[in-house]
């Protein structure tokens, strides 16, 4: 049996700037990590969608197939205690939250929140992370319903002169919009009733699109 790589390129991380990124990627280029960075569209679209506002503007994408190896390399890259980092102020609870939050960091700094909690003689073993890490990631697949206003707001676009076009456009994100996890796999943002109700906002507002061009044409011609 063949296996098939996945090489589409994916967002790993996500930056404010683009010195933020500077770390990370030399250590892909130093390691011949194929990578891009860009403009973080898919934010700019959740900003009204998903309601992330105030997202980071740049996003660094490597090929799905490496983000274990990203993962990997990042994971041996700590090299102790480094009396600058912010996390050398945190407390035992705050550094197990960062853990349990691990998608809003990079894996270089939950290691570093490891070795604190090492430090301090509250050691995770390897079994007890990966089980927070497996509750995170079974967090992160859950759906949520579209918000009930953005909804209405399609099916009045749709009813409203030239906003039909509004309708199609919003139910498409509403069918397809979906998140990248830690893992490389994407999944829907929303749940099976509100990608249903987008598919509905899609026919409604195609159908009435229509009709306005098929009137129009009587109109002017």
């Amino acid at each position: 049996m063949i296996k098939i790589m996945d090489n589409t390129f994916e967002t790993y991380s996500t930056f404010y700037s683009l010195e933020e990124s500077h770390d990370l990627t030399s250590l892909l280029r130093e390691h011949d990590i194929e990578h891009k960075i860009e403009q973080n569209h898919e934010s700019s679209l959740g900003s009204f969608y998903v309601g992330n506002s105030g997202a980071p503007k740049y996003a660094l994408k490597i090929k799905s197939n490496d983000f274990q190896k990203l993962n990997n390399l990042l994971g041996t890259n700590n090299e102790g205690l480094n009396e600058q980092h912010y996390f050398n102020q945190y407390s035992n609870e705050e550094l197990i939250e960062v853990i349990s939050e691990f998608d809003k960091w990079i894996s270089s700094d939950i290691e570093y929140a490891l070795f604190l909690l090492k430090s301090r003689g509250n050691e995770l073993s390897d079994d007890e992370v990966e089980k927070i890490k497996q509750k995170r990631i079974k967090e992160l697949k859950q759906t949520k319903s579209a918000p009930t206003w953005q909804l209405v707001t399609g099916y009045l676009a749709a009813l409203v002169g030239l906003l039909f076009i509004l309708a199609p456009v919003m139910g498409w994100s509403f069918m397809t919009l979906k998140k990248t996890l830690p893992t490389g796999e994407k999944v829907f943002v929303y749940d099976g009733k509100s990608r249903k109700q987008g598919m509905y906002l899609m026919v409604i507002g195609s159908l009435i699109g229509i009709v306005y061009m098929i009137l129009a044409m009587f109109i002017y011609v």
